[in-house]
């Protein structure tokens, strides 16, 4: 059954000067018979057409896929570039962590050196303090020369002696 180029450009689902472009650059020209104003396409000749059709769509489809391909790996490459920066900076920064950590060992190393310093000297001010009060204080022991009374002992008490 023969059909108009519209006819089978409904069919395909392109237009009619689609199918006209398909047909001359075919060279299927004279193949056509016309029908009043209409070209009519004889069964071979759809055949053909609808064959060079779909493989228009193939490799419409495999150009389409490459594409898609092609963008989806410039996008891979541009995200991996990306994080590769990323973890650039990362280890530039966490290099800089590890060097100022180590500079505050070395402070604190410093300040418990010096706080230790200052507590010996602390405690030996204090010992030597606690000493001299030791040989100001009059002995309390049965000397006779030394000896206090028990009211001018309570004083020597209440007053910060021994």
């Amino acid at each position: 059954m023969s059909k108009t180029v519209s006819q089978l450009a409904v069919e395909i689902g392109v237009t009619s000067q689609t199918v006209r472009k398909k047909i001359k650059k075919l060279g299927l020209q004279t193949d056509l018979q016309t029908n009043g104003n209409a070209f009519v396409i004889d069964e071979r000749t759809e055949i053909v057409l609808k064959q060079a059709f779909r493989s228009d769509d193939a490799s419409q489809f495999a150009n389409e896929t490459q594409t898609d391909a092609n963008s989806l790996q410039v996008g891979a490459n541009y995200l991996q570039a990306g994080f590769s920066d990323v973890l650039d900076v990362f280890r530039e920064q966490l290099k800089e962590k590890d060097h100022q950590l180590a500079e505050k060992d070395k402070q604190i190393a410093m300040l418990t050196e010096t706080l230790k310093t200052q507590a010996q000297s602390i405690n030996a001010d204090r010992h030597a303090e606690l000493a001299g009060k030791l040989q100001e204080t009059p002995m309390l022991i049965s000397d006779n020369t030394t000896k206090l009374k028990f009211k001018e002992r309570l004083k020597f008490l209440f007053k910060g002696g021994i």
